[in-house]
């Protein structure tokens, strides 16, 4: 199987992953917000 890479826009990131995860038979190994180079939590809205 081939995943290509996309960035995807979801309205919830916690059924988005519920789908990525979950209905494809995987773990979901952390889940940690992106930060900035300067260390800042980025924000998504």
């Amino acid at each position: 199987m081939h995943l290509e890479q996309r960035d995807p826009i979801v309205d919830d990131s916690g059924q988005a992953a519920g789908f990525f995860v979950h209905a494809r038979g995987s773990e979901l190994a952390e889940d940690v917000p992106s930060t900035t180079d300067d260390g800042r939590e980025k924000a998504f809205h």
